[in-house]
This record gives C-alpha cells, sequence and structure tokens, in this order.
C-alpha cells in the first residue's frame, strides 16, 4: 500500500504528486493496488481546492486502485479548521461528495458519514474522522481531535459482522494517537476511549495518520493500555514540509517490505525552513 496525507492542494509539490500518483498506479510500486489518504487534502477547503482533490480520487479510483480516505482539519473549512459551521458547511459536503466517490468501490463494505469500512484481501481498513470537537455545542466551534463515541459503536458493529480470522486491521485517522515532544499538535482526546473500544478487543496491526508532516514508522506500545502495533505516520506531499522531509509512505505489510518506508525522491530537495534542533 502506499500511504500519504497533507497533499494541501493550493500549496501541493506538483511534481511529488505527479511522483506519487504514478508509484500508486504503478503494480511494480503498489502491488496491493491500495492507497490511504489521511486527511487534509485541501489547504483552505476551497472549491477549487476541491476541484483538484475529486481529479485525483478519481485517477486513482479509475485505475484500479482501493482509496481509503480521511478528511483532515483543513478540509473542513478556514485553516484552523472547522472554527464556525457557516463556514464549514460547504466544506464538509465537499468532502462527503469525495466518501461518495471513494464508497462506489466493492471493497468499502460499510459506510457511515464521512467513517468507511474497507476490506482489501486480508487488509481491513478501519478510517473514523478524527476533527469533533466534542460535546461544546453552545460554542459553536468544531475541530478539536476527537473521536465520538457513536462511531465507535458504528465501527465495533460493523467489525463484529465480519469474519477477522486471518484479518490485518489499520485505523486510518487525521490526527494522532501519540504526541511527542517534537510534534505541533496535541494527541487525540480521549485515547484511552478508542484503545479500550477498538483497538485492543479487536487487536488492531497498524495505526496510520498524517497531520505532522513528520514520517514515522515503528512498532509502539499505545499510549494507555500498551497494544503493540504500527505506528505509521506520513508525511506531507505539499510545500509546507516544516523543515522536514516530503514524500509519502510505501509499505508491504507481512510481506518483504514489512518495515513502513518514506519515499522521499532525491531529485526534489528542499532546504530547511527552520533552524535543526
Amino acid at each position: 500500500m502506499l500511504i500519504a496525507s497533507d497533499i494541501h492542494f493550493d500549496i501541493q509539490d506538483p511534481t511529488l504528486l505527479t511522483r506519487f500518483e504514478s508509484a500508486a498506479l504503478n503494480r511494480r510500486s503498489n502491488p496491493d493496488r491500495v492507497v490511504v489518504l489521511a486527511g487534509d487534502l485541501t489547504q483552505r477547503a476551497r472549491s477549487s481546492e476541491y476541484d483538484q482533490a475529486r481529479s485525483l480520487v478519481e485517477r486513482l479510483v479509475f485505475g484500479g486502485t482501493s482509496v481509503i480516505l480521511t478528511p483532515g482539519n483543513h478540509d473542513h473549512g478556514s485553516v484552523p479548521g472547522e472554527r464556525l459551521p457557516l463556514v464549514g458547511t460547504s466544506a464538509r459536503h465537499r468532502f462527503l461528495e469525495l466518501v461518495d466517490l471513494v464508497s462506489s468501490q466493492p471493497a468499502v463494505t460499510a459506510r457511515r458519514d464521512a467513517d468507511t469500512i474497507t476490506v482489501c484481501g486480508r487488509d481491513v481498513f478501519v478510517a473514523l474522522r478524527s476533527t469533533h470537537r466534542g460535546q461544546k455545542k453552545w460554542a459553536k466551534l468544531r475541530g478539536i481531535g476527537r473521536i465520538r463515541s457513536e462511531q465507535l459503536d458504528w465501527a465495533t458493529s460493523r467489525l463484529d459482522s465480519l469474519d477477522l480470522e486471518g484479518q490485518r486491521l489499520h485505523l486510518v485517522t487525521h490526527r494522532g494517537l501519540w504526541a511527542l515532544d517534537q510534534d505541533r499538535h496535541g494527541a487525540i482526546r480521549r485515547r484511552r476511549r478508542l484503545e479500550e473500544r477498538l483497538l485492543l478487543p479487536y487487536r488492531f496491526h497498524s495505526y496510520i495518520h498524517g497531520h505532522e508532516h513528520t514520517f514515522c514508522g515503528e512498532r509502539r506500545p499505545s499510549p494507555k493500555l500498551g497494544h503493540t502495533l504500527w505506528w505509521v505516520r506520513a508525511p506531507t506531499l505539499s510545500r509546507r514540509t516544516r523543515g522536514e522531509p516530503a514524500g509519502w509512505v510505501s509499505w508491504l505489510p507481512g510481506a518483504r517490505g514489512t518495515v513502513p518506508v518514506s519515499s522521499r525522491p532525491r531529485t526534489t530537495p528542499r532546504p530547511p525552513t527552520r533552524p535543526p534542533r
């Protein structure tokens, strides 16, 4: 599978994005024909940016790949993400149109709003929107990293209806489960609930996300309950690199390429935008 995040159409790296798309549609570089897009396809959720995002998703879907998609904070309105409901309404509708397109694939076995469950051979992808604020409706604000209880209810009920014997389960969100000292953003809220109800009982194989614009591919215990799984964080495909290498992740779970590898083309080096730590 190939994993990309934070394309940020409007400030995307065109050369890098073209190389990613070619790799995604190539059977040698993507033999299982799976592409994960872990959020922030757009920069400001403008119509022109969504038009570019839809063109990319259409080329991938019609090119024979199974696309797993989840929204990021930038996909739902202003730069901070879903700050005002009136700003975000149109953007959320545009993103759901992308989910409609992805859900037309036979591999998608369940869908609720922007959440999907996709079965690709031995791999089961549970993609959950992680940009909810929670229950602070009085403030009329959205965007804080939270997965709601009803999303977990839906996911567990659908997983219970599947035969998961011998399957590898992957959770896909935009925001992350871990927050390291050097990260610019905090972790998802209510992480224990996510681990107790989903990651641990179903023995998830990996956790995939973006948001930080940096690569990580390692085995790590979950922060609250210590369930060991692959932590795969995709870098950005935009010019907003924050001084880190841009690229995407190439991974063949269980095969020779068992370790996720960040693909960083040598032909597009970028100077650091901040002093090294």
